[in-house]
Order: structure tokens, then sequence, then C-alpha cells
């Protein structure tokens, strides 16, 4: 994804001039209105004041074409650590049409049907308690009314700069998310296969409309996730995954959990879920080439030099590829892009599979991103 919305810029750390603050009541603090940083005009988030160095998701349902109004939705929520860089009372991050049902302060627990959870250090009293806030979801007047806007949430203390802030948000997002895509079995194309397909695309600003965030490239942060899925998908991250277990609780699902330890800007937190065949490239497993089983007999033809380009590629710019895997996932003749770069995982149209291996150069262009 090309990265335009603005410059690199240096966050200088404030030297706190408070010591530990006295507890107040959280009186919502509403009428704050948003602004944009002046280093990004697109975002709303805080990022001068508060900036994410760690997010989690936990998504405990993803709901492919439900009832009556065709319903796709994903329920969960995201655990996300902020430094505080300068004194601040509150954390604003941007938001589109999601659904927020609470935001707490403190472990974090953001249960998923394993009912697991994450333990977060609170800098403010007794860690062992979630602390319940108060939050408002901001548009801007003058824009449309179902636009993006802002996640305010207004903090129980004024933190001092150096302070480390851990919130938990339980959302979902709507069907019409701007950064989530869904193919029906129709659609997918799969003869013989009764199996849906979603994927996420958030250039430029759509990442805010699947997480709320700091819809940013001004800052980066590493992420993990666990996601539980129906039995027979399969599920890829811009991550590692690290484990994958059943849930005996739950028949006919599995829990499949990602970690990405390298920084990287907060809407590159991209996934893909189907049916799709696998086949390493190499004898290493370093590219591997993921597809719906109808096209992985062309697939492998087309891009059976990937492995090659790909070391050479770095040869010739003389930087190597930080990601321990790179997955190039081909994606039902549905899917409506040319192609979509993350970290680790490439999406890649259909269309590129055209029988004489010219079209390698589209993965290696997503590759360069």
């Amino acid at each position: 994804m090309m990265i335009t919305k603005g410059l690199c810029f240096l966050l200088s750390a404030m030297v706190a001039l408070t010591s530990a603050q006295k507890f107040k009541p959280n009186v919502p603090r509403f009428m704050y209105t948003p602004t944009h940083p002046a280093v990004d005009n697109s975002t709303y988030a805080n990022i001068e004041y508060a900036v994410a160095t760690h997010m989690h998701l936990d998504w405990e349902n993803i709901t492919f074409f439900n009832g009556e109004a065709n319903a796709t939705t994903i329920f969960g929520s995201v655990s996300t650590d902020f430094n505080i860089i300068q004194d601040t009372d509150v954390i604003v991050l941007d938001t589109w049409n999601l659904m927020i049902y609470n935001v707490t302060q403190g472990i974090g627990l953001a249960k998923t049907a394993t009912e697991q959870g994450k333990r977060y250090k609170d800098v403010h009293g007794d860690n062992s308690v979630l602390r319940p806030l108060s939050w408002k979801v901001w548009h801007d007047e003058t824009l449309p009314e179902m636009t993006y806007g802002a996640l305010t949430v207004p903090l129980p203390f004024t933190y001092p700069a150096g302070s480390v802030v851990t919130l938990t948000i339980v959302y979902s997002t709507e069907s019409d998310a701007e950064a989530i895509g869904w193919l029906n079995p129709g659609q997918a194309g799969e003869s013989g296969q009764n199996c849906n397909y979603v994927y996420s695309q958030s250039e430029d600003i759509n990442g805010r409309s699947m997480i709320p965030m700091q819809d940013t490239p001004a800052i980066r942060v590493t992420y993990g996730s666990c996601i539980v899925v129906e039995s027979g998908y399969n599920v890829f991250m811009s991550a590692n995954r690290t484990t994958f277990v059943n849930l005996p609780d739950y028949p006919g699902f599995e829990q499949v959990c990602f970690q990405q330890s390298n920084r990287v800007v907060p809407y590159q937190i991209a996934f893909v879920m189907g049916n799709f065949s696998m086949f390493p490239m190499d004898s290493t497993n370093t590219t591997v080439l993921f597809a719906p089983p109808s096209l992985m007999n062309s697939a492998k033809i087309e891009f059976a030099s990937l492995p090659t380009m790909f070391s050479l590629t770095q040869q010739y710019v003389g930087v190597f590829y930080p990601y321990s895997q790179y997955f190039l996932v081909v994606m039902p003749t549905a899917y409506p892009f040319a192609g979509m770069a993350n970290p680790m995982l490439n999406l890649i149209s259909a269309t590129t599979i055209v029988g004489d291996k010219s079209q390698l150069y589209v993965v290696m262009n997503n590759l360069a991103q």
C-alpha cells in the first residue's frame, strides 16, 4: 500500500511534569472536539499525546451472509497499549461506522470463545480491576452522516508523559464496512465448494472501518490476534501463525492465533479467509502459494519463478525481506482488485493467471511495496 498520508516525523518524549495524579471521577469530557494532528490531516487520533505501540485482536465471531439482510459482520475486541508522550486525559481513535459496545481500561480481558484473555499493567491502582470507561463516537457535522469520525475516550486521570495506558474496545463491524470484502459461494466460482471468502483492504483510510485505531502512517505497532473460525476455512494474516487449536466446547470451530513482532502501520493489519490449497514454492517454505483448489495448478505454473525473483529483488535493492515468510494468495475470480500488498501477505487477482508467466511483475510490484 502506498503511504500517501504524511511524511516521517519525530515524536519527542516529554519529561513528566507531575507526580502521581490524584484520582478524579471519570466525568465525560464530550465537549472535546477532535482535530487533525499537524503531521496528518486524514486522522483524528491525538497522536501528539498518545501513541499506540501494540494491538491485540480477539475476533470471536465472523458472520457470513446471515438472515434476510445477508448480514456480514465481525464481532470481537481490540486491546491497544498507548505510550503517553504529552500529559493527556483523553485518547482519540479513528472509527468508521463501527458498533462500539464498551470500552475498558486495565487487565484488558477480551474474552473469546475459549474465555482466554490478556493481562495488561495499569499504571494506576489495582491492576486486577477492569475499569469501565465512558466513550463517544464523534462525527464531523460538515461531513455525511455515516462517514468516518472519531472514538473519544476520556481517561479517569491526567496521565503524565511516560505513562502507559491500555484500552480494550468491544465492537462489531457493519455489513458495509469499507475495509472488508465478502464473497459468497456463487461469487467465488468454486465448483462443488460451498465456501465463503472474506478479505481486508484497508487502503486508504478504510482500516478504521474494521478496527478502531490510530489510522495513520505516522506510527508503527506490533500486533497479535486470535480468530475463531469455522472448521474447514483457512485464515491468514500479515503476521506469523503461532497456535491453532480445536474448541471442544464449540464443535465445528477452531481458534487460530497470530503474532507480528515487526512494527507495521496499523492499517497493514490484514487478513483473508476462505478455502485455499497450499503449495510451498521453495525448499525452505519462505515463499508459499495459496489459491482456491480450482486455480492452484495454473497458479503454480504462472508463478513458478517467484522464488528466483524474490531472491534477485533482495540482492538488487540491497535490502533483505524482514519477515519470516511471504504468502502469495491468489483470490477467487470475483476479487475486485489487482492486488493488495501487506507485510507477509500479498493478495492477487486471478486475472494475473494468463498462461505465459508474464504477470509475475504484478506480484513483484506488490512485494516491492
